[in-house]
C-alpha cells in the first residue's frame, strides 16, 4: 500500500480508545486482585498532568511477573471477545517479550510492524517484573545473551531509515530468526529473565524498550520499589501506581517533571489504517 492510502488516526480518538482498553484492564486486574502500575510516559502523564502526556499516543503499564502471569492464564475468561490479550504464546510470529491487549474492533497498524503476519489494533502495553541476578558478571553474560536474541528476534520489523550496509545484516539476520523461530526465541528470553524470581534478589531492571546491550548499572531499580501501591487519578479514572514512582520516575527519566524541548513533543506511534478502522 502507499502511503497517500493510509489513514491516520486522530491523537484524540487514540487517546479515547486506549483509555477504554486501560479501564476494562483496570477491571479485570482489580476483579482478580492482580497488581499493576502505569508506567513510562504514562505514569510521568499521570503525576505531571493529571492524565496522557499531550502529545503522547500510547498507553503504559507493569505488573510483577507472577501477576503479569496471572493475567495470561485468565484473559480469555475476563476480557470482552473483542480484546485479545497478545503475546508470544498466543499470537507466534509476536516478536516481543511483553503483552499488548488489543481491541480488534479497531484495527490499527504502525509502520514497524505492519508486514508481520499478527493480530493489529489499538492497544496498551503490558510490561513484566523480573529479578535480575546481583551478580555484575552473570548479569553481563544474560545481557549479551538477551542482546543477541533480540537482534534476531527484531529483523522482522521493518527498518526504514536504516543506510544499505545494515539493511543486508539485516536481512542476513532475519534469515536466521525464520529458521530458528521467533516463539523460540522468546522461550529462551523468558527463561533468562525469569530465572532469578525464586531468588533473593533486590533488583531489576524494569526495562523492555531499551535494547539490552544498552543496559547498565544506572538502569537498575530496587525490586522494593514495586511491592506497593497506591491510586492515582489519569483522565478522571482511579487507577494503580506504585508507591515508590518519584524513585522510578527519577532513574528512569531524570529530571521528569520538566518539559521536553517542543520539538520532541510529537507522538510515538501515528497509528494508520488502510480499509474502515473501526469495525463496529
Amino acid at each position: 500500500m502507499s502511503e497517500k492510502e493510509k489513514k491516520y488516526f486522530s491523537l484524540d480518538f487514540v487517546k479515547k480508545e486506549e483509555l477504554k482498553i486501560l479501564a476494562e484492564f483496570d477491571r479485570v486486574c482489580r476483579k482478580n486482585q492482580l497488581r499493576y502500575s502505569l508506567s513510562g510516559g504514562t505514569l510521568i502523564g499521570a503525576v505531571r498532568h493529571g492524565g496522557f502526556i499531550p502529545w503522547d499516543d500510547d498507553v503504559d503499564v507493569l505488573m510483577l511477573r507472577e501477576d503479569y502471569d496471572r493475567l495470561c492464564c485468565i484473559f480469555q475468561d475476563e476480557f470482552p471477545d473483542n480484546y485479545f490479550l497478545q503475546n508470544y504464546k498466543t499470537d507466534k510470529k509476536y516478536p516481543n517479550n511483553f503483552a499488548k491487549l488489543l481491541n480488534l474492533n479497531i484495527y490499527a497498524l504502525i509502520e514497524e510492524t505492519e508486514a508481520l503476519d499478527i493480530k493489529k489494533g489499538l492497544c496498551i502495553d503490558i510490561f513484566p517484573i523480573d529479578r535480575v541476578t546481583i551478580n555484575p558478571f552473570m548479569r553481563k553474560f544474560d545481557i549479551g545473551i538477551l542482546s543477541v536474541i533480540n537482534l534476531l528476534k527484531y529483523s522482522s520489523l521493518n527498518n526504514i531509515n536504516e543506510n544499505a550496509v545494515k539493511r543486508i545484516i539485516h536481512r542476513l539476520l532475519f534469515m536466521v530468526a525464520r529458521m530458528v523461530d521467533t516463539s523460540r526465541l522468546n522461550n529462551v528470553e523468558n527463561k533468562i529473565r525469569t530465572k532469578y524470581n525464586g531468588g533473593n534478589s533486590k533488583i531489576t531492571f524494569a526495562d523492555y524498550i531499551k535494547p539490552p546491550y544498552r543496559l547498565g548499572r544506572k538502569d537498575i531499580y530496587p525490586y522494593d520499589i514495586f511491592l506497593d501501591y497506591l491510586e492515582m487519578d489519569f483522565e478522571g479514572l482511579s487507577l494503580m501506581a506504585i508507591a515508590g514512582y518519584e524513585q522510578y520516575l527519577r532513574i528512569t527519566y531524570g529530571d521528569y517533571m520538566t518539559l521536553p524541548p517542543e520539538h520532541d513533543r510529537v507522538p510515538g506511534h501515528n497509528f494508520y489504517y488502510y480499509d474502515a478502522g473501526v469495525k463496529t
